[in-house]
């Protein structure tokens, strides 16, 4: 009886064996292909090397399959996103496209500076104070102090622009040559107050202002100095706009002379009395 079960287990144990591997063939093969597809994701790379200035279109990428963990910051996915933008840095074949690296009219490359606007930075002196409570987004007055030498010295201060947002504070930045060591603000601008604040930065000391969110009232006050202000006159000078002058109008043609040399605007009726015959 012994010897009559000895093949039959043999067989079982052989089908179980081979059972054993077949699931693992299938299921465990099944559960790490699931596994591996689940730790990847596709994203938008270049399908060749792309210049930076050439406008994109679905056939300068191509979808890729990408490890999940490496994504960079920033990566396209989906050709939807790349219709119409602009490379603003060199991508390579094989590298993945980021929203850094293009650019539009909508997408500022994420710089956050919108069409038609400067992005400016400026030393700040004396608004340790502000500068501490300053996040992007807030909204401050740039005022510049200049400080005239001569007989005496004297000191001015003007606001040079208001209600301008803050897109940066960078309040311990790395000492720079020649220049001292102070909390440099990026400004949003138009291209004309560029100008005025960076003259300001360059030849003044800049003081930041800050006011409170909801806050657009612009009430830019007159020059105040310190002698006017020592003098008990407040300080204050009035604001010297810049002087709008008007071409004066360009005199009238005189009209042209009459056959005899008269002028027609300097005719006299008794002068076009014809001339009587002699006797």
């Amino acid at each position: 009886m012994k010897k009559s079960l000895a093949p039959i287990l043999i067989v079982a144990f052989t089908i179980a064996v081979v059972c054993t591997a077949i699931f693992d063939s299938l299921v465990a093969g099944r559960l790490a292909t699931s596994a591996n597809a689940s730790s990847t994701t596709t994203v938008l790379v270049g399908a060749h090397s792309l210049e930076r200035g050439k406008t994109l279109g679905v056939l300068a990428v191509k979808a890729t399959p990408w490890n999940i963990k490496e994504v960079p910051e920033g990566a396209l996915r989906s050709t939807d996103q790349i219709e119409g933008l602009t490379a603003v840095a060199d991508v390579a074949a094989g590298e993945p496209v980021t929203a850094s690296s293009v650019a539009s009219k909508r997408n500022d490359a994420g710089l956050g500076i919108p069409a038609g606007m400067r992005a400016i930075s400026v030393q700040v002196h004396d608004s340790s104070g502000v500068v501490a409570l300053l996040k992007p987004g807030h909204r401050v007055d740039v005022q510049a102090v200049y400080t005239r030498s001569g007989a005496s010295v004297d000191a001015e201060l003007r606001t040079v622009r208001e209600n301008v947002e803050v897109l940066r504070i960078n309040a311990a930045p790395a000492p720079a040559p020649g220049r001292p060591s102070l909390p440099v603000a990026t400004l949003l601008v138009t291209p004309s107050d560029a100008d005025l604040v960076g003259l300001a930065d360059a030849g003044a000391r800049v003081r930041l202002v800050l006011r409170i969110p909801l806050d657009e009232e612009r009430v830019r006050g007159p020059v105040v100095a310190v002698a006017g202000m020592v003098q008990g006159k407040g300080g204050a000078q009035p604001f010297r706009q810049p002087v709008r002058t008007i071409a004066a109008p360009a005199p009238e043609a005189s009209p042209a002379p009459a056959p005899g040399g008269l002028s027609l605007a300097s005719a006299d009726p008794a002068n076009c009395n014809p001339p009587k015959p002699k006797e």
